[in-house]
């Protein structure tokens, strides 16, 4: 019976849960010419882990002359969350309009329902009983906006454990994109915000790779359109690689994702320096796609996520350097080796999780 009801209970939030609406990002209001010295390559960076996020994220809101426009899954009132709040309660002090939409589940018990001087609080879809309302459904995306130019899109939320890692699973490995947004960056650029154009363009460029295919994800439990491209992909002997942390905050998604793709013939190194959060893929050292989205249908489906593509040759080169640098440092998974009862365990994990 408890079993019985269970089932339902979550049939109920499955089928009650809505799509959250999405928000309009301001407009740009500075037409300053930048500072080259916090970039790679002209007007673009890609951060790598908390502790240069926090500096440049901090950098950017000390900068802001007009707009400040902040949209995070989790933002925490611990040391860094503090840290950083008080830098946006000095800019709205100053005058800058400082707007943050802060997600209900991510950030619940954090500065929601603070009153914060001077700065615009939105929470997006309330957790509150009978907490099965939009339970599926999160904002789950890291988009900081100054100005209506400057952009910080990427996968780091703003918490302690970004910079300072967590006993339990070591240090916390992360990336987020920092770019200009102008006329040069929008030729070769695109920002994506909406369900479908994510998932469209992770199929299109997985499905036009030529030579090697490099992912960085925790999670995958892809849609079934995403699972065929990776597996075209493989059958037109295009190289694909994912890179996984050996612990994860949900394991039972960490062990399925690998031992999913081990089985379909990608080739899988686990990463025993801590969790690898990144939400990021290169293909054929021409493009680099990052973002908050997880390669999970529920991610691709019902969640709000931002993604960016990006051609730049300098920012392309850094990630795959990185990337293959974390190769050396990995072992790499043998499906052979798993055991039929962990296999069992995976694939029935995988088949249920969403």
């Amino acid at each position: 019976m408890k079993t019985l009801f269970t089932a339902l209970l979550l049939s109920f939030a499955f089928l009650s849960c809505a799509r959250i609406d999405d928000f309009e990002v301001p407009e740009c209001t500075d037409d300053a010419v930048q500072s080259q010295e916090m970039y790679d390559s002209p007007n673009i960076k890609l951060l790598v882990d908390g502790s240069e996020y926090v500096d440049s994220l901090l950098s950017l809101i000390d900068n802001a002359r007009h707009t400040i426009y902040l949209e995070m899954y989790e933002f925490r009132s611990d040391s860094v969350g503090s840290i950083v709040m008080s830098h946006l309660i000095e800019k709205a002090r100053e005058g800058v309009g400082v707007q943050l939409i802060l997600d209900g589940w991510g950030s619940r018990g954090q500065w929601l329902g603070d009153a914060l001087t001077g700065i615009r609080l939105q929470e997006c879809d309330s957790f509150r009983f009978p907490y099965v309302n939009h339970i599926l459904s999160r904002n789950h995306r890291k988009v900081v906006i100054v100005d209506g130019n400057k952009y910080m899109v990427g996968c780091t939320n703003i918490a302690d454990y970004y910079v300072d890692g967590l006993p339990e699973l070591g240090d916390w490995h992360d990336m987020t994109l920092m770019f200009v947004k102008n006329p040069s960056f929008e030729e070769s650029s695109q920002i994506l915000r909406g369900r479908s154009e994510i998932i469209d363009k992770w199929i299109w460029l997985i499905d036009n790779a030529k030579e090697k295919v490099n992912i960085i994800n925790p999670y995958i439990a892809p849609p079934a359109e995403l699972e065929d491209a990776i597996l075209g992909a493989i059958s037109r002997g295009v190289k694909v690689t994912f890179i996984f942390g050996e612990k994860g905050d949900i394991n039972s998604y960490l062990r399925s994702s690998r031992s999913f793709l081990s089985r379909i013939g990608a080739l899988v190194w686990i990463y025993p320096q801590g969790f690898h959060h990144t939400k990021a893929m290169s293909v054929d050292g021409k493009s680099l796609f990052i973002g908050s989205a997880n390669m999970t249908r529920r991610a691709l489906k019902r969640n709000l996520e931002e993604n960016v593509l990006v051609t730049d040759r300098v920012v392309v080169e850094k990630f795959d350097s990185l990337f293959s640098l974390y190769t050396t440092e990995s072992y790499e998974m043998n499906y052979d080796s798993v055991s039929l009862m962990d296999r069992l365990y995976d694939y029935f994990s995988f088949m249920i999780i969403d």
